[in-house]
């Protein structure tokens, strides 16, 4: 999930910047004046919001696909708890877990 997050915002930021240096191509011949004295800078900054979208990414990916997680997994504990289990097999071997 989280190199779905990691792709899906490095998609995101290319076209970020892309249209960023489409906007700003009056720029173009400070270019080397812009690199030298705020390389770091913009850099930091590009790292951050790389971060900050990754971060966006996998939450929503954590809302929208881990949603009822917990739900399906008590309903399967429950099942297999149960007398009437689907893998008979496993439910006997988490008894057997359970007593030790």
């Amino acid at each position: 999930m989280l190199a779905n997050s990691a792709v899906g915002a490095a998609l995101v930021f290319v076209v970020a910047i892309f249209g960023l240096l489409a906007r700003t191509a009056f720029l173009a011949p400070f270019r080397r004046l812009i690199i030298h004295d705020y390389g770091w800078m913009l850099l930091a900054v590009a790292i951050v919001s790389y971060l900050n979208l990754v971060a966006v990414f996998y939450l929503v990916s954590r809302v929208l696909f881990l949603r009822a997680s917990g739900q399906k997994l008590t309903h399967i504990d429950r099942q297999l708890g149960g007398a009437d289990t689907i893998a008979a097999e496993l439910s006997a071997q988490l008894t057997e877990h359970a007593q030790k």
